[in-house]
């Protein structure tokens, strides 16, 4: 909780800048590619991890420091999780959908490079995400059951309690083109999550396959010009 507040104060510092370069504010919109990465001790041949697609949603400020460099502050609505595709002796193939919505809220610095009507840029920076919530879809023997999937309980008969706070790093790529009062914005990013998922009550078992997010997003929005030349 403190490492949220100590973010917060970041961007409130940030927004408070009196700056001459050039600022904006702008919303943005797309599709998110995720899988859960497991790093393990053992590979199971029959169990296979797949991507998953969702929901990509932000809005940002990018608050101008020089011509060439900004730090961008944003508030992201954005799906992770993955497709498992598994088969057991018994029950033959079975499926499970995961999909796990987050809150997040990177702080992002950002290089431009380019003219005042079309801009390149890269950014790189931490985010803070907040698990709102998710749904599992389970498909066994042709039979589908789905079961929400719950963050932050107390630990569960198996001594395994979800995360729902993540700590992640995200790099990318992108471009702004002139169009009206303000810029077109294709947006290529990557996000790497820090945080396993899963805690248990006697610790790490035997084996067991740290769980982290992986997601790759692209996204087209529009930002208007705020303040500065």
């Amino acid at each position: 909780m403190q490492t949220m507040k100590n973010h917060l104060i970041l961007v409130a510092v940030l927004l408070s800048l009196n700056s001459q370069a050039q600022s904006f504010l702008g919303i943005r919109g797309g599709l998110s590619i995720a899988t859960i990465t497991e790093i393990q001790e053992e590979v199971d041949p029959d169990f296979e991890l797949k991507n998953i697609a969702g929901l990509n949603l932000a809005l940002f400020a990018e608050l101008g420091l020089s011509d060439r460099f900004a730090i961008q502050p944003e508030l992201n609505f954005l799906q992770k999780g993955s497709n498992v595709e598994a088969s057991f002796v018994g029950n033959g193939d079975v499926k499970i959908k995961a999909i796990l919505d987050y809150l997040e809220v990177p702080v992002l610095a950002k290089l431009k490079l380019g003219s005042e009507k079309f801009r390149g840029y890269a950014i790189a920076g931490p985010s803070i995400g907040y698990a709102l919530g998710g749904q599992a879809t389970a498909t066994i023997a042709g039979v589908e059951t789905k079961e929400k999937i719950e963050f932050d309980k107390d630990i569960d008969d198996d001594g395994v309690k979800d995360q729902r706070w993540d700590l992640s790093a995200v790099v990318g790529l992108g471009s702004a083109l002139s169009a009206g009062p303000g810029f077109l914005v294709l947006d290529l990013r990557y996000g790497l999550d820090f945080t396993d998922f899963s805690k248990f009550k006697d610790g790490k078992p035997e084996g067991y396959q740290n769980s982290y997010n992986r997601n790759l997003s692209i996204s087209l929005g529009y930002q208007i010009p705020l303040s500065g030349k």
